[in-house]
């Protein structure tokens, strides 16, 4: 590729899949979207996409680190979740949702140590 001027454009969805259709109909394989896109850029000649502000990469990484984060927390609830019913499988009977969509900090406060050391087998 040395000695070759790469541009980068970016399709506008809807206008992508109208320009698949008028040209092959309902089909709708990942080949014919990739001969569909191709013939796009080869035919149309759209206009390079400029590069992304400074500001808007920042924007896109600090959504991306908040996705994560949700994702992290969600994980973590479930694992909670996981281990409350393996360690106290009645809790589901006495909370009705099992903390369904509850955070750790919503959760009903659990027996300490000295009371379920202090509890004598049923």
């Amino acid at each position: 590729m040395a000695g070759r001027d790469i541009t980068i454009s970016c399709g506008d969805p809807q206008r992508n899949k109208n320009y698949r259709a008028a040209l092959f109909g309902a089909k709708k394989s990942d080949a014919v979207e990739a001969r569909a896109c191709a013939r796009f850029a080869v035919s149309e000649r759209p206009a390079a996409t400029p590069p992304p502000s400074a500001p808007l990469r920042v924007l896109r990484q600090v959504a991306t680190r908040l996705q994560a984060t949700v994702r992290q927390r969600t994980r973590v609830i479930n694992q909670l979740h996981q281990l409350l019913a393996l360690t106290f499988p009645e809790l589901a009977l006495v909370v009705k949702e099992h903390l369904l969509g509850l955070g750790a900090r919503d959760a009903p406060p659990l027996p300490s140590a000295a009371l379920l050391a202090a509890a004598s087998a049923l």
